[in-house]
């Protein structure tokens, strides 16, 4: 049996992971875009369509406000200054 001080610990982890976890996925959109955008076609289809599909709930919820549809340009912008 686990013990209750090692359930604590195993929840307590899980629940600092996920939140981390959901942020990182989200800020890392902007590098991914802007490094796909400021390549001149030199990448793969098969790559371009999974990372279309693999960011597609963060593109649903960018799509459905203007002011974060602008703040995502924004940041795609200044992530391609950077590649």
């Amino acid at each position: 049996m686990i013990s209750v001080k090692k359930k604590l610990t195993v929840l307590r982890g899980a629940f600092y992971f996920v939140p981390v976890l959901l942020v990182i996925y989200a800020m890392s959109i902007g590098p991914v875009f802007g490094y796909l955008l400021a390549q001149d076609d030199d990448i793969p289809h098969s790559f371009g369509q999974f990372v279309d599909n693999f960011y597609a709930p963060l593109k649903w919820i960018i799509n459905q406000s203007d002011a974060l549809s602008d703040l995502f340009g924004s940041y795609i912008k200044i992530c391609m200054e950077l590649f």
